[in-house]
């Protein structure tokens, strides 16, 4: 059960993601400077060559994800804290916004996998703006325990429920098995 204030935090993740990221970068940077100091210049190059071309692809990313959310919900208003990798800013909500900016919370599921366990069915939980504010990632968990919190912010924040992906992007249903 869900109760006000709620303090969430889904960039968790995708801070993790930005360090290790970030982490690979700088080893390429420092191998082709090796490279370049111990005279393998064709090296040096193709190293420098692959670091562009991460580096190109990243800022292209960072302009078009969202990577989650920092902050509190109260009952009238969601503060959105920034959120930063190493003093680089990461592309989040961030600021207070009243609860009247918001129309919606919508319930996104998503299956995910890993290597070594079965499919698991995912709900992220959004606040979904008008148009003064961006949609806010809330909770990300199970999908049964996201649509009991989709089910409890829609009663404590006086908010309809929608479930589906969010306009602008496809949705693939896929049905296994006979």
């Amino acid at each position: 059960m869900i109760s006000l204030p709620y303090d969430f935090d889904t960039a968790t993740i995708w801070h993790r993601i930005v360090q290790i990221a970030l982490g690979v970068l700088a080893l390429i940077a420092i191998l082709a400077a090796v490279s370049l100091l111990v005279g393998k210049t064709v090296a040096a190059l193709q190293l420098t060559l692959v670091l562009a071309i991460a580096l190109f692809f990243a800022f292209k990313l960072r302009g078009i994800a969202s990577f989650g959310a920092t902050g509190t919900i109260t009952a009238t208003e969601v503060i959105a804290r920034p959120v930063s990798v190493y003093g680089i800013p990461m592309r989040v909500p961030t600021g207070c916004f009243p609860i009247a900016e918001f129309r919606a919370i919508r319930l996104v599921r998503r299956l995910a996998s890993s290597r070594a366990g079965p499919v698991t069915d995912i709900g992220d939980v959004y606040l979904v703006g008008r148009e003064s504010a961006r949609d806010i990632q809330v909770f990300s968990g199970a999908a049964d325990k996201a649509k009991a919190a989709a089910s409890d912010f829609c009663t404590l924040l006086h908010l309809e429920y929608v479930e589906g992906a969010p306009p602008g992007t496809t949705r693939i249903d896929l049905k296994l098995g006979a």
